[in-house]
């Protein structure tokens, strides 16, 4: 999504925007669009990239069968996406990697499968720029 139209469409709503700045970007274009799109297809568990991420996540989840999907940011969180992917896997472990504090995202996670017994790693902001400890944390737990 475009950042001024975001940022635009929370002061319209009288909502606050996040805008996070980073050196980071993207090997590939993505995050066309509000919501989240699925980069990588799998059974074995679900990985959410928020903001930066989406390379660190696709690196630390390379050779796992493990759905990858990908948003611009989390708000306005999109609850289909997510749940779909995770009622769709094997397992129901998910993995929440986005910049900022940890448990902004996670409460999220947490409304959107209340009603489904699932697991969730968050692994803190600092781990995307440390992505051998990233794969080993993502790895262990969905192993």
């Amino acid at each position: 999504m475009d950042l001024s139209k975001g940022v635009l469409s929370a002061v319209r709503d009288g909502e606050r925007a996040y805008v996070h700045v980073s050196a980071g970007s993207h090997a590939e274009p993505r995050g066309g669009g509000q919501g989240f799109e699925r980069v990588r297809e799998g059974l074995g568990g679900v990985a959410l990239a928020v903001g930066a991420t989406p390379d660190p996540v696709l690196r630390a989840t390379a050779g796992l069968d493990v759905t990858v999907l990908y948003a611009t940011t989390v708000r306005p969180f999109d609850e289909i996406g997510p749940r779909t992917a995770v009622l769709a896997a094997d397992r129901a472990d998910v993995v929440l990697v986005g910049p900022g504090r940890p448990g902004i995202a996670a409460g999220h996670v947490a409304e959107t499968l209340v009603h489904v017994p699932h697991r969730l790693l968050v692994p803190g902001a600092a781990d995307t720029h440390d992505e051998p400890a990233l794969g080993r944390a993502v790895r262990e737990f969905l192993t």
